[in-house]
């Protein structure tokens, strides 16, 4: 029983067939539809609607895609949607120290190349690439940028110089930024109440580069913890943030149909295990558990969400449910 993986990060867009494009032309993602067969209807709809808490009357209506890197098998994917019924609404963060899932980085081979293909195709850079050395000394290159609807995605580049060969696109899902109130707090949700592992924790002291990197307006100053699952520094990572200065603003998404970055799913051995564990251990769930059917390959998953010490909503998956 445990978390397997960070299976993926649901985004919420106002226009699917924008939205694809751009992480498509722009990203260098791989776009999947997912569609749902309309002989699982029955029983579909109303799970979705329980473990999403979607208030709508009828039939849930959306358009969903996965996303993801290529050449990069075991690595988290980004879950698409725009809904239509119910209808998306809010609009996703403005400020990056707000609190919840503010951010996605995608490691790539050569930051300032795909910096000048961005700015070549008219998308909005919160600035030039910096470079962030933290007071570990680890040493990341970075640059971040707004998709169509506002939502903030990063680019980091950990090598350097580029590698022979260096090519244009994301490699892979590295980690996914989740701002908390209090970093020992949430470090102790991640590691000792989900199980997943510590790598780093570190931090930014007045950094004149980060608070320019992500608009912050000042010197940033930060208390950073990267956390992984089973996969380990292979697979995509939780990049947990107490801002310091500016400090955290704000609430995560309490709609999970709110436009940006509402909730992320972790990949489970036993969905109902886990959902009877964590809840003796005081986690707040969003509802029990539920089955929802697919066609094979994919078949029958169990699946459930709750949230982190912040509300930050996060989900369990489990593939090929059998009971």
């Amino acid at each position: 029983m445990g978390i397997k993986s960070i299976f993926h990060i649901n985004i919420n867009c106002s226009n699917i067939k924008k939205s694809v494009e751009f992480y498509s032309d722009q990203i260098g993602l791989h776009a999947t539809p997912i569609t749902i067969p309309e002989h699982l209807r029955s029983t579909y709809d109303p799970a979705i609607k329980k473990i999403l808490d979607l208030k709508v009357d009828g039939r849930v209506d959306f358009e969903p895609y996965f996303l993801g890197a290529s050449d990069a098998q075991d690595t988290a994917t980004i879950d698409l949607i725009q809904w239509n019924a119910p209808k998306y609404s809010g609009r996703a963060y403005e400020q990056l120290n707000n609190l919840g899932i503010a951010r996605i980085a995608l490691l790539v081979d050569d930051i300032d190349a795909m910096y000048r293909r961005l700015v070549s195709n008219g998308i909005d850079c919160l600035s030039e690439p910096r470079t962030l050395v933290a007071d570990s000394g680890d040493k990341f290159r970075c640059v971040a940028f707004r998709d169509p609807d506002g939502t903030v995605m990063e680019f980091v580049q950990t090598v350097f110089p580029p590698p022979a060969g260096a090519k244009l696109g994301a490699r892979k899902l590295f980690h996914v930024n989740i701002n908390c109130s209090d970093l020992k707090t949430s470090i102790d949700f991640y590691r000792d109440t989900l199980g997943m592992q510590a790598l780093l924790q570190t931090g930014f002291s007045g950094s004149q580069d980060l608070g320019e990197l992500l608009s912050l307006g000042e010197p940033a100053s930060a208390d950073v913890c990267l956390l992984a699952t089973e996969e380990g520094a292979e697979g995509t990572l939780i990049d947990l943030v107490e801002w310091k200065k500016p400090r955290v603003v704000g609430t995560p998404h309490k709609e999970l149909t709110n436009l940006g970055m509402p909730r992320m799913a972790f990949l489970a051995d036993d969905v109902d295990a886990m959902h009877e564990n964590l809840s003796h251990k005081g986690v707040r769930f969003r509802s029990d558990p539920v089955t929802i059917h697919f066609d094979p390959p994919l078949g029958k998953i169990r699946a459930v969400c709750f949230y982190d010490p912040d509300g930050t909503s996060l989900e369990l998956f489990e593939m090929n449910y059998t009971k």
